[in-house]
């Protein structure tokens, strides 16, 4: 025969769930046993799910304790023995949340035809631009200074220079 929970004993049981108490507490406190537990939320779908969100909904509070566990605790072991045993609980009970992995699934759907079109559509104008420019002639102005500043004029300066200028051909080799 299935046992059944006043609304009063379900709104306790959730209450519990979400402040993180272990399934045995809640059982306990309630005077229930395992398999009439697991049998009153197997007939009940309205509790099975309030009390499956709530329990997921504790685990915030449970990890809230990490906070205080070294305050609690004086022994630095027993301490860090708790911290790793909520962390690992929490990181299993809710892992998108505590989890260690990081769920990089993209669930995106791209069309290729129309990302390839409005990629088409942006290249194109690109690509057609030269035949738009419409280049005009400008007048050139020579600006260089009146000096020569050419090697072979150089090369001529420094030849009429020496003493000996007839002697020197004029790709600078001595005859």
């Amino acid at each position: 025969m299935a046992q059944t929970l006043t609304k009063d004993e379900e709104r306790r049981a959730i209450d519990m769930a979400l402040q993180g108490k272990r399934l045995v507490d809640i059982r306990k406190e309630l005077n229930i046993g395992s398999y009439e537990f697991w049998d009153l939320r197997e007939n009940n779908t309205d509790f099975a799910s309030a009390f499956a969100r709530a329990r997921k909904d504790g685990i915030d509070d449970l990890t809230e304790t990490l906070l205080t566990i070294p305050d609690d605790e004086p022994d630095v072991q027993r301490a860090r023995l708790k911290s790793d045993n909520i962390k690992w609980y929490a990181s299993k009970a809710k892992p998108e949340v505590y989890g260690d992995k990081l769920d990089l699934t993209v669930t995106n759907n791209v069309d290729l035809n129309s990302a390839l079109e409005a990629a088409r559509a942006r290249a194109l104008p690109i690509r057609d631009q030269h035949k738009q420019i419409d280049a005009q002639a400008t007048d050139y102005v020579d600006i260089t200074p009146n000096s020569a500043t050419d090697i072979k004029s150089v090369e001529a300066e420094k030849v009429s220079d020496t003493p000996d200028a007839e002697a020197v051909r004029k790709d600078g080799i001595f005859e």
